[in-house]
């Protein structure tokens, strides 16, 4: 098999029209999770210095509060 006979990731996913439809279908999702607005509805007060993951390639261990 050589490389132009490999499809793209884009290509094995389907294409535009199927990465439009796991758009869709995850806002979908997003919109009726209740969770989802936790921090960003009127009126909420996150907390000031939330821990945020780190994420890079060959970073380990899994993420840990300092």
């Amino acid at each position: 098999m050589s490389a132009t006979d490999t499809p793209t990731l884009y290509e094995w996913a389907g294409g535009r029209e199927a990465i439009d439809r796991l758009t869709q279908a995850f806002y979908e999702h997003v919109r009726r999770d209740e969770l989802g607005v936790a921090n960003s509805q009127p009126g909420a007060d996150p907390p000031p210095k939330a821990p945020v993951s780190r994420w890079g390639w060959g970073e380990g261990p899994p993420y840990l509060p300092s």
